[in-house]
């Protein structure tokens, strides 16, 4: 037994070794590779110490391996040279043991009501032992861990579903037209109880593509929506109760092809330092239109199925280290399949702001991850600010204007430049609908993304801000500016000592929130 024990060193330094390489762990590597050394060294000094020298200075060593790291409990009385190398390799395997966990932060920034979205929940049966929330009407957890990983998830936006207009029967208001022949539409009665009254009776009309919303008799069109979350098994988040009792990145990923509904990104994070993306959500093929406006029901534009959901944009162990998803765009430019991706994406500035803090070059902890977590730094501030400097104002906004340049572009609760700022900010989203959408278009387009109003701001062309860009561009931030002042003095009163931005009076939204990093 007592041979045994001297050549435990050297098992465990060749199982970390196997596993470590096994496991392909990119940030522990190098560590593992010198903790398997430096354990070879100390077998080899134990060896001789007390092979060849003898039992002489009664060494007791005993070793275990927990969780990935080789904890050294000694009693021991040799030279200094063997004590040195035991605490190395207590050192070593510890940083190997911290850089190999994964670390998944979630904020699905659902507000706190009654009832809820979701509940915590945790549930346990044989092979089952996962917790986190899960919406009450479907069985399992939607973002949660279970003993093996923990995943989480935010929008990918993905349009599955189309408009289709249909050429009516003039002698037959029940038939449409598709592919040069009339076709019978379905029709399904239903009865709909009304209180204190007979139930009415409805009929209610199907196209091949799907339900019919609207009729005119009088120009013998109709139109019907086709959605691909219609199709069977398409019950959100189910693939949840597969999800939960995923061991590995390939389990989770395997559970994510069987999520139809909702577009999500799916992340993966786990205990082997492992992490992982996979787009989920149902996709339409559409090979000759974009999906973006209703088109003719006539056969021309039709789906050529669904993109299998393995295909959509996916990732795993990305060199950089992290993975962060904030509902924007993070499909790759040199994807493949962008004929199943629709053209919608949040603005780009959370996770963005994510991006930037996890690209840093400090390491990064469970401590910093909470931080990151309830950021509230503003990037789009950090682009509209500094253009203040080439407009004039008069004294009283003058002033106002330079409690800007001394912030440090936190929205914090008490900070009087965030409500100046995103006052301004509202306002010149308001300002921009109302200048740059027609018209006709202003019941149909009700705003502007940020994203697209800052890229017009940065680079002004004649087409947005007229024959002077630079002076048209300046003259519409002066304008927002102005108003968006005088609303503040209307809603928190002439003090500016009181235009803190956390004030229920301010109605602001949440300008920050919703994304999920991932680190190894």
């Amino acid at each position: 037994m007592e041979y045994f024990i001297l050549f435990l060193p050297l098992i465990a330094s060749i199982i970390s070794g196997f596993f470590g390489k096994l496991l392909g762990d990119r940030n522990c590597e190098i560590l593992t590779s010198l903790f398997v050394s430096i354990s070879s060294l100390l077998s080899l000094i134990i060896f001789y110490k007390v092979i060849i020298v003898g039992y002489e200075n009664n060494i007791v060593i005993t070793t275990w391996i927990n969780s990935g790291s080789l904890n050294v409990n000694w009693s021991i009385n040799i030279d200094a040279l063997s004590s040195v190398m035991l605490v190395v390799v207590t050192l070593v395997s510890s940083l190997v043991h911290i850089y190999s966990i994964g670390y998944m932060a979630n904020d699905p920034h659902r507000r706190i009501s009654v009832p809820s979205l979701r509940y915590m929940a945790h549930l346990i049966s044989p092979n089952w032992n996962v917790i986190g929330g899960g919406e009450p009407e479907i069985p399992g957890i939607s973002i949660g861990h279970n003993e093996y990983g923990a995943w989480g998830l935010t929008v990918f936006r993905t349009d599955g579903e189309d408009l289709y207009q249909y050429e009516i029967n003039p002698n037959n208001p029940l038939q449409y037209k598709f592919r040069g022949q009339w076709r019978e539409m379905k029709i399904i009665k239903e009865a709909i109880p009304v209180k204190d009254k007979e139930p009415v009776e409805v009929s209610l009309k199907y196209t091949h593509h799907g339900p019919i919303t609207y009729i005119d008799e009088k120009k013998n069109i109709a139109f019907a929506v086709k959605c691909a979350w219609l199709e069977i098994g398409g019950s959100p988040y189910l693939a949840s109760l597969r999800m939960n009792q995923a061991k590995s990145w390939e389990e989770f990923r395997d559970a994510c092809n069987y999520s139809n509904i909702p577009g999500e990104n799916m992340i993966w994070a786990d205990i082997n330092g492992n992490i992982g993306w996979q787009a989920v959500g149902i996709a339409p093929i559409r090979n000759n239109f974009s999906g973006l406006v209703p088109v003719l029901g006539d056969g021309s534009y039709e789906w050529d199925g669904y993109l299998p959901i393995i295909k959509k944009p996916n990732e795993y162990n990305p060199e950089r280290g992290f993975i962060a998803t904030a509902n924007q765009n993070v499909t790759p430019e040199n994807y493949k399949f962008w004929n199943a991706i629709g053209y919608s994406w949040s603005d780009p500035y959370r996770g963005d702001r994510v991006n930037e803090v996890l690209n840093q070059k400090d390491p990064l902890n469970i401590e910093k991850m909470k931080d990151l977590q309830v950021d509230v730094t503003s990037l789009p501030a950090k682009k509209l600010i500094p253009i203040l400097n080439q407009i004039s104002f008069d004294s009283k906004n003058s002033v106002l204007k330079e409690k800007l340049f001394d912030w440090n572009f936190e929205l914090s609760p008490n900070s009087i430049p965030a409500a100046i700022y995103v006052s301004w900010e509202n306002e010149i989203k308001k300002l921009a609908h109302k200048k740059f959408v027609p018209k006709k278009a202003k019941e149909y387009i009700q705003s502007i993304q940020l994203k697209k109003i800052i890229d017009w701001i940065e680079l002004p062309e004649e087409k947005i801000f007229g024959s002077n860009p630079i002076l048209g561009r300046n003259q519409f931030l002066k304008e927002s500016f102005i108003y968006a002042m005088k609303n503040l003095e209307k809603k928190l009163g002439s003090d500016t000592n009181n235009w803190q931005y956390g004030q229920e009076k301010l109605c602001t939204s949440k300008q920050f929130g919703h994304y999920k990093l991932f680190v190894t």
